[in-house]
């Protein structure tokens, strides 16, 4: 048993060790290529919501040049201010970069040689938000989508009730928050790995 436990022991600080080296590596890439990054200083994205503030200066895209999602896209720079509990996303100034590694997307916060958060990101509007097209120039949003939360005895499996006779708990809306960033004409919804209790739409 203590030989198993030492295994185990020895493999989790194994993992945890790779990732830490894994994210230095990349953070090596994200200052790399910021610091080749020419940045679209006048047009400026700002953007608020209850709890958070933020600022999008995104970088200059050419036409005809387009992110490389696989091998990493450095986005810009995004200030946020950010009071009370919006998940993952926490007040500070960071270097965003996209880097999809063959099944998901991910952004990296990067804030002073470490990254910060890593979060779940797609190119297409999620579910409960409609596809807006996005525009040429930066912008960044703050966003809400609705999730009814809706729990009855039939979905516990150990309760067969008669239909007529099974009790709904009314429904908890809860809100999923996305943080939409679009740069170079693309838009990317990013979630802030945080639900809330929605108390209207964020804009």
């Amino acid at each position: 048993m203590k030989r198993l436990l030492k295994v185990i022991v020895l493999v989790s600080l194994t993992l945890v060790v790779t990732n830490i080296y894994a994210q230095d590596q990349v953070a090596k890439e994200i200052l790399a290529q910021a610091a080749k990054a020419v940045l679209d200083k006048e047009n400026i994205a700002n953007a608020s919501a209850t709890d958070i503030k933020g600022k999008l200066t995104a970088v200059k895209i050419e036409k005809g040049q387009n992110a490389d999602l696989q091998n990493g896209f450095y986005a810009g720079i995004l200030e946020l201010d950010v009071k009370g509990d919006f998940g993952k996303l926490k007040s500070g100034k960071f270097n965003l970069f996209f880097k999809s590694d063959g099944q998901n997307l991910n952004l990296y916060l990067e804030e002073k040689g470490k990254i910060s958060v890593i979060l779940e990101a797609m190119t297409k509007s999620p579910e409960g938000l409609k596809d807006t097209k996005s525009g040429s120039k930066p912008e960044l949003a703050f966003l809400e989508v609705s999730v009814d939360d809706k729990l009855s005895f039939n979905d516990l499996p150990k309760f067969n009730f008669m239909s007529s006779f099974t009790p709904s708990f009314p429904s908890r809306k809860r809100c999923k928050i996305w943080m939409k960033i679009t740069v170079g004409g693309r838009g990317y919804w990013v979630w802030s790995g945080f639900y809330k209790q929605c108390r209207g739409s964020a804009t």
